[in-house]
């Protein structure tokens, strides 16, 4: 089992509890991009220098997490608060620190992917978040859907596959 250093895990909670909290709340001001900028440097400087909780991490995952640190410093480099982002940008931003919350913990199942997505029969854009592993079983779900293909017509008490998969009719 992998030790991750005191200091380093309060101060990746403090960092995403900050964010998570921020994206969620209905007023985006509360967001304190520069605490998470400082967090993300000085969590960037122990991943680059293999130092910590990063210490066992091969250089691959390094540079990949490291990489999204990037993306993620680049694009609240300049800025104040988060209404400063277009609604992808945001998404693409807590995506990357769900990712990097992962990458840290070791806890892929448990990190937070959200989409932007369109309501069906609307216009309307609407942000999805779950988990990688509700996200999975979703998708795992409606496939396991479209290959088991009921075959139903007007006349039948019960579809084909319902009669198949043992679930009644009506």
């Amino acid at each position: 089992m992998k030790v991750i250093p005191m200091k380093t895990f309060l101060l990746f909670a403090v960092l995403l509890s900050a964010s998570a909290v921020a994206l969620a709340a209905a007023d985006p001001q509360q967001l304190l991009i520069r605490d998470i900028l400082t967090q993300q440097t000085q969590l960037r400087s122990e991943v680059i220098a293999g130092k910590g909780a990063f210490k066992d991490m091969s250089k691959a995952d390094r540079q990949a997490l490291a990489e999204r640190q990037g993306r993620v410093l680049q694009t609240l480099g300049n800025l104040q608060d988060l209404d400063e982002l277009a609604p992808d940008q945001r998404v693409v931003v807590f995506n990357d620190l769900e990712w990097i919350k992962a990458a840290v913990t070791k806890a892929e199942d448990d990190r937070k992917v959200c989409e932007y997505t369109r309501t069906v029969g609307s216009n309307r854009m609407r942000s999805v978040c779950m988990t990688a592993k509700e996200q999975r079983e979703h998708r795992d779900g409606a496939r396991s859907t479209l290959n088991h293909g009921q075959m139903c017509n007007e006349s039948a008490m019960a579809c084909v596959g319902d009669v198949i998969g043992g679930r009644g009719g009506n």
